[in-house]
């Protein structure tokens, strides 16, 4: 204390740079509070390379209905990519994979029943009816500060965007650096 109160010039010097830069970092993580709150889950595919699998899932939105049709891997087999349905729950902000079983017919057909998803309604629209949007993080400087401070220009997640804020979508561990997410649309009824 007795070197602050010799040197109150040096002391200034050193402490007001870090005190400049802990406003700067406080401002840059005060601007991700939400302003308004997500009302509506959204479906969403991820996919993954699978070289053995002998189906697929193929996910489409036909008439705002969620439709599911199993594929043999002959017609995917330049990509193999296996399709798993995820349901993000606005209320809670957690994503459930929701992805159906495959069931074999008595004629030997290859079914997929969507039990819990028949029934909702999907707008497909990219942002949903209260201005969100679901999109895959802008990597862009925050300029020097943020450069210094943040290392969040290296997460290649996914977020909802709303006006200028971005909020996380915590993506399942095992999915995360998989194929890329395929939006399906935003239910609107269940």
């Amino acid at each position: 204390m007795k070197f602050i109160k010799q040197n109150l010039l040096l002391s200034m010097g050193i402490l007001l740079p870090v005190l400049l830069m802990g406003i700067f970092y406080l401002s840059m993580v005060m601007t991700t509070t939400p302003d308004s709150e997500l009302k509506y889950d959204f479906l969403f595919t991820l996919g993954k390379y699978s070289y053995n699998a002998p189906n697929y899932i193929s996910y489409e939105v036909i008439n705002n209905k969620l439709t599911a049709e199993v594929k043999t891997s002959e017609e995917n087999a330049p990509r193999r990519i296996q399709h798993r349905l995820y349901r993000y729950h606005a209320a809670s902000g957690k994503v459930e994979d929701v992805t159906p079983d495959i069931h074999e017919t008595s004629e030997g057909k290859l079914t997929v029943a969507l039990e819990g998803l028949k029934d909702i309604e999907l707008d497909t629209a990219p942002a949903s009816p209260d201005g969100h949007v679901f999109a895959p993080r802008r990597h862009r400087s925050h300029g020097l500060v943020g450069d210094i401070f943040s290392t969040r220009r290296y997460d290649r997640g996914y977020v909802i965007r709303h006006e200028s804020h971005n909020y996380d979508v915590e993506l399942p561990a095992e999915q995360r650096w998989t194929y890329p997410v395929e939006f399906l649309g935003w239910v609107t009824a269940e």
